[in-house]
């Protein structure tokens, strides 16, 4: 489920502005905050990071969406994926 502080929503852009290369082997931390909502559309911001050194930050614009839409495209996700495993055959 893609979830917003609560509430379903699917994406309807992300943009990622990549600042330096992260090294191999690296433990980093991801935040993430929703700074605004305007009828359906909710807009989060976030950082790759380790300490003070920022790898990538990033804006994504998100529609919110029912909770019956949430469970039908759950569904459809899942029997995607059965589909796509391989067989035991």
């Amino acid at each position: 489920d893609m979830v917003v502080e609560g509430i379903p929503v699917v994406a309807a852009t992300l943009t990622t502005h990549f600042k330096r290369m992260l090294p191999l082997q690296r433990v980093v931390e991801v935040e993430a905050h929703m700074v605004s909502r305007k009828d359906r559309r909710v807009t989060v911001h976030a950082r790759l990071f380790d300490g003070e050194t920022t790898y990538a930050t990033a804006e994504g614009v998100f529609v919110v969406i029912s909770e019956s839409m949430g469970r039908t495209l759950d569904a459809a996700a899942a029997a995607r994926n059965v589909a796509e495993s391989p067989s035991d055959s």
